[in-house]
Parts: structure tokens; sequence; C-alpha cells
């Protein structure tokens, strides 16, 4: 029987988690207060092509969990914001050059902490690697 998204405790603990990690990066990492004032539009950027986190839907609008959670974050807040859809790379390359405010998740690393601040991570990834059984490859040096 399918069950639906989010129907089980860990994975609403996890949407807890999240809301709570994004109340955090408005309320920390972005000390500013006028910055992020209610009287200034945030410019959100948005990768168009990472369903279900964040894409463009057939509608041409920006969707998926981490768009619906900064809306329900700016509804509580009461801030302005608008979504900046983009590839991956010039949505980062946006936030490099204050062009964007904030994006809605990234990958971490010690490069990228240099540039940006973090916030909690909202979500765990984990990346495999998958070959198929007959291709000559059998370790990271091949």
């Amino acid at each position: 029987m399918h069950r639906g998204f989010c129907n089980t405790t860990s994975c609403q603990s996890l949407c807890l988690g999240i809301i709570l990690a994004i109340f955090l990066l408005f309320s920390t990492s972005f000390a500013d207060p006028v910055r992020f004032s209610p009287e200034r539009t945030i410019l959100v950027g948005v990768n168009k092509d990472f369903a279900p986190v964040e894409f463009q839907n057939s509608q041409g609008n920006p969707d998926g969990y981490a768009v619906d959670l900064m809306k329900a974050l700016a509804k509580k807040e009461g801030l302005d914001i608008k979504f900046m859809l983009d590839t991956w790379s010039n949505t980062r390359r946006d936030l490099r050059d204050h062009k964007i405010d904030m994006v809605t998740g990234m990958l971490y690393s010690k490069e990228r902490d240099k540039m940006f601040d973090f916030s909690l991570p909202l979500v765990i990834i984990n990346y495999s690697m998958f070959i198929r059984k007959e291709t000559p490859i059998k370790s990271l040096d091949d």
C-alpha cells in the first residue's frame, strides 16, 4: 500500500528539522536586520533541475519541497521573497556575485564555506557511484 510522502515518524521529524534549520538560517546566518527586513524582497536562487528538492515545473514556476518550505517560512515571518530559477552553475555564480541573497540548498564543502554562510544541514544526502558488472572499472583508480 502506498503511504504517501512523509507519513512516517522519521520523515515528519526530518521535515520538522528542515523547517527549524531554515528558521535558523534566517535568524543566525543573515544577522543583518536591514538586509532581511520585511520591507525588502529577498531573492532566492532555485536550481531548475534538481527535482524533487527544487525544480522548474511544467508551468515554468519554481517547485519542490525546498521551495514549499521557503514559501511557508516567508509567510510565517512576513518576508517578501522572489524565486530566481536558473541552472545550478548560474545560481551559484549569482550567489557568489551578490545578485541573489540566498539559495534553497547547497552541498557543504570547505571551499564553499570560505565564500558562503551555511545553516545547519537541512537534508543529509548520500551519493553513490554505480557501474555495470561487465565494465573493466574495478576501483576508483581506474
